[in-house]
């Protein structure tokens, strides 16, 4: 039977409780503030059928959580799909350079921007090709090899575009930082779309969790960085696509009407009202959900010897 969304949303709170605390115990990161929003994101909920439909949090609004992340990835596709269907020609480009280390993603990742940027500016100002694009960034972390592999997804609008940007960009890459074989420019699917909004990292690949402390360096690595941003067009976001402002709003309650409320409770993989002992969603873990918390509870224990 399908999950229903309150189910869904449960689910991903249930992934992202071991993952955010993993992430809590990394020792000295600057981000710690930002983990500790993350687990206290949509820990508390309140709802009346009788009242509204809607369920009311709080949410963090960060990159790595699996509950906002799902919000964000509507969000984004609702908003750019309209767009990018009227694209009869849509190129799906990627971008790479050569992997580099923890100490050199941060400025990796600004010199691909600044080249990627200049490209189009180039194309507008001087060849009368206008991109009209919208560009994902991403950044993988190899356990094989222990770096970090940045790259870029871009819809564009028309092959003519995706191609003019990969000539830039592997003319002003030194040889030795770009594999050309490992660009690509392809026909966009609608699922090549979907993909475009969906994770900036992976967090388990291979069955294996990536390591909080090199996750910790991607996160921290792109900090206040756009990591989806359209270019020659617009869409009705906020300035910022990473800064989308989710429905909080209080509801206006009439007299003697009452808003339970729900606590998350990570044992009982739900919210729990501990006045009634009600539980709001019903949800029950898979055995690959399981194991995929296990995961990181045993990482977890490891980073508090």
């Amino acid at each position: 039977m399908p999950l229903t969304t309150i189910q869904k949303r449960a689910r991903r709170k249930y992934l992202t409780y071991p993952f955010i605390f993993s992430l809590i115990e990394v020792a000295n990161s600057p981000m710690k503030k930002a983990y500790w929003n993350t687990y206290h994101c949509c820990k508390d909920v309140w709802y009346n059928k009788e009242v509204s439909d809607r369920y009311l949090a709080k949410y963090c609004k960060n990159k790595w959580c699996l509950v906002c992340a799902s919000i964000r990835t509507a969000q984004l596709i609702n908003a750019y799909k309209p767009v990018l269907e009227t694209w009869k020609e849509k190129s799906f480009l990627t971008l790479t350079v050569k992997n580099c280390s923890e100490l050199e993603l941060r400025k990796k990742l600004k010199e691909m921007n600044k080249i990627f940027y200049a490209g189009i500016e180039l194309g507008r100002k001087r060849k009368g090709i206008f991109v009209k694009c919208v560009k994902k960034m991403e950044c993988t972390y190899s356990e094989t090899r222990k770096d970090y592999h940045p790259h870029f997804h871009v819809v564009t609008e028309t092959k003519e575009q995706a191609e003019f940007i990969l000539d830039y960009w592997l003319k002003h890459f030194e040889k030795e930082e770009v594999n050309e074989l490992a660009q690509k420019v392809l026909p966009a699917s609608d699922g090549s779309m979907v993909e475009l909004f969906k994770y900036f990292t992976k967090i388990i690949t291979k069955g294996k969790i990536i390591p909080p402390e090199n996750l910790n360096a991607i996160f921290c690595a792109i900090k206040g960085m756009h990591t989806v941003r359209p270019y020659g067009f617009s869409v009705a976001l906020p300035d910022d696509p990473d800064e989308i402002v989710f429905d909080v709003e209080a509801i206006e309650l009439k007299e003697n009407e009452y808003l339970p409320h729900f606590g998350w409770e990570q044992d009982l993989h739900d919210w729990l009202s501990h006045r009634t002992g009600e539980m709001l969603s019903g949800y029950e873990p898979s055995k690959k959900a399981v194991a995929w918390t296990k995961q990181f509870e045993e990482k977890f224990s490891k980073l508090r010897e």
